[in-house]
């Protein structure tokens, strides 16, 4: 539920009244069959896209990393670099003031050639503003 007793996650939990119930067994039909209200936070959208509540137009492959370094808490960077992210963006959030996420996303069907692996190594920095 988040790393930090400050986190999203744990700020949402704070105010369920409602039991939270983690890696469930069951589907979301034999939820649904049980319960008036289900969320599912499977991480990915196959549930959703079953269930037909949205359209997909394209998708994004995503690359990202826990770093450490020194970061300020407060402070959220984001980079739309074409050389870096061809028609994507990248982010850096941190968690603490010692670790940070760092990711990476690019629009699959505009990008079928290129090697997420490998993205971003050439001479091209993070810079900070």
């Amino acid at each position: 539920m988040g790393r930090q007793e400050d986190s999203f996650e744990a700020q949402l939990a704070s105010q369920v009244k409602s039991q939270i119930r983690f890696h469930s067994e069951l589907s979301y039909e034999q939820l649904t069959d049980r319960h008036t209200h289900v969320v599912v936070a499977t991480g990915d959208g196959e549930y959703a896209r079953r269930m037909h509540s949205y359209r997909v137009d394209l998708t994004v492959a995503i690359k990202g990393a826990t770093v450490e370094g020194s970061f300020e808490r407060s402070t959220v960077r984001a980079w739309l670099n074409y050389e870096l992210a061809p028609y994507g963006y990248g982010y850096l959030i941190p968690y603490s003031e010692k670790e940070a996420n760092i990711v990476v996303a690019i629009q699959e069907p505009l990008n079928p050639g290129i090697d997420l692996r490998v993205l971003g190594r050439e001479a091209i920095p993070f810079q900070t503003y």
